[in-house]
């Protein structure tokens, strides 16, 4: 059961200008869904430039501890190690780099 008010009763939000909720709510409902979509779409938006900037952060971090400690950053994430020293230039399968780190131990 759909709870249905008389929106126009309604008060706005404390932080909300009273006329900009005056204009929104004369708006059909189909509208305002529209605008709601756009604004949850723009906060995903939002929310994954975040992500993707500290994954960014975090990749840096990890390229700086491989550098500085190889064998450790190996360890702590084989996969991302790996596409590390190929992104460094080094032309090698996973297996010949893990063999280079068991080597290097």
């Amino acid at each position: 059961m759909i709870l249905q008010t008389d929106r126009h009763k309604m008060n706005p939000p404390s932080f909300w200008d009273k006329a900009l909720w005056k204009r929104m709510i004369e708006k059909p409902e189909k509208e305002r869904l529209i605008i709601a979509g756009a604004l949850i779409a723009a906060e995903i938006d939002r929310i994954q430039y975040v992500e993707k900037a500290e994954l960014m952060v975090d990749n840096e971090a990890f390229k700086t501890f491989a550098r500085l400690h190889p064998v450790e950053a190996f360890d702590l994430n084989k996969e991302q190690f790996c596409d590390f020293m190929r992104d460094e230039g080094r032309d090698l399968t996973n297996l010949q780099i893990e063999s280079l780190i068991t080597e290097s131990r």
